[in-house]
């Protein structure tokens, strides 16, 4: 009698066994991919990086509709293989590379995978392209450039502090001191770090701040037009400052990350001693430091005559 009541009274239900596990087992696609983001997260990579993570993962998956857990080597060279054949450069085909391998890597300290199959994908090699700094020549023009306090000042900071373009964004008002010519950035990693303002960066931030009204805690704001109200700078915003100022000098490839390799071999060239740069510029590995600072001819043949040149 029992069993028909309960069969009766649950004839529109389906009954399983109660699971006791802490978590489902979904090894699906985006699963994973979620899964990997959030460990990211924790170790401290920004919203932009993450973005940037899952676009190429959930692109790969479009290239190779097959189970990650299945992927082998040879699924990973041929998508590679089929990104460049359709345009996409060396470097942002060892960029997807990369981030194949972090995903992969951690798959398999995980226990998800068996086997890595990027430990079988080399490192695609790229032409090494040298990329000049900003003569003395070309910061002046573009100093000369600048039509408003805003964007000389940020000219000045970019080449103080040699900070990345979303740090300059991102800095905050609070975190001034305008005085001592500090400036506390947050940089890649959640990682913060003390940067400093000489006097040029110094003289025209003043300028600026003494214009502002507002109470916005950035230290760089745009005007909204429509309705007159103040508000944080992009990292979009400063590119384009700077590529219009750059223009209006005539100065080619003018962009905020240039100021950054401009600042440090700059201060490679006046003898500050490469550990000190890599502090500068927030490097985890020296090696990364020394891609910054550039040695030009001119520099060699200084040093030749200095060392070489005889009596």
């Amino acid at each position: 009698m029992i069993q028909t009541l309960l069969w009766v009274g649950l004839k529109d239900y389906d009954v399983v066994a109660a699971s006791k596990e802490l978590t489902t087992c979904d090894m699906s696609n985006e699963t994973l991919i979620k899964r990997f983001l959030a460990n990211k997260m924790l170790e401290g990579c920004s919203p932009r990086t993450l973005q940037y993570y899952g676009d190429i993962l959930r692109r790969f998956t479009i290239k190779c509709p097959k189970s990650f857990i299945q992927i082998e080597a040879g699924d990973v060279k041929a998508v590679l293989a089929l990104r460049m054949s359709q345009g996409l450069s060396l470097t942002d085909c060892d960029n997807w590379r990369r981030t194949l391998s972090s995903f992969f890597t951690w798959m398999h300290d995980e226990a998800i995978i068996a086997t890595n199959p990027m430990k079988r994908v080399k490192k695609i090699k790229r032409p090494k392209v040298l990329r000049e700094p900003f003569s003395y020549g070309d910061v002046e023009k573009i100093r000369s450039c600048c039509k408003t306090t805003r964007d000389r000042a940020i000219v000045e900071v970019l080449l103080s502090t040699a900070c990345r373009v979303s740090e300059v964004a991102d800095a905050k008002l609070s975190n001034l001191q305008l005085q001592n010519g500090t400036l506390k950035v947050v940089g890649k990693g959640n990682k913060e770090r003390i940067v400093y303002l000489n006097a040029a960066a110094k003289l025209w931030l003043g300028k600026y701040l003494d214009e502002r009204t507002d109470s916005v805690d950035a230290v760089f704001i745009r005007q909204i037009k429509w309705h007159g109200e103040a508000c944080r700078i992009s990292l979009v915003g400063i590119e384009h400052v700077i590529k219009r100022v750059g223009k209006m000098a005539g100065v080619p490839k003018c962009h905020p990350h240039r100021f950054r390799r401009t600042a440090a071999t700059w201060a490679s060239r006046r003898g500050m001693k490469l550990e000190q740069i890599q502090k500068m510029l927030g490097h985890e590995q020296i090696e990364t430091t020394t891609i910054y600072t550039s040695v030009s001819q001119k520099d060699v043949q200084i040093a030749h005559e200095r060392y070489l040149g005889g009596d």
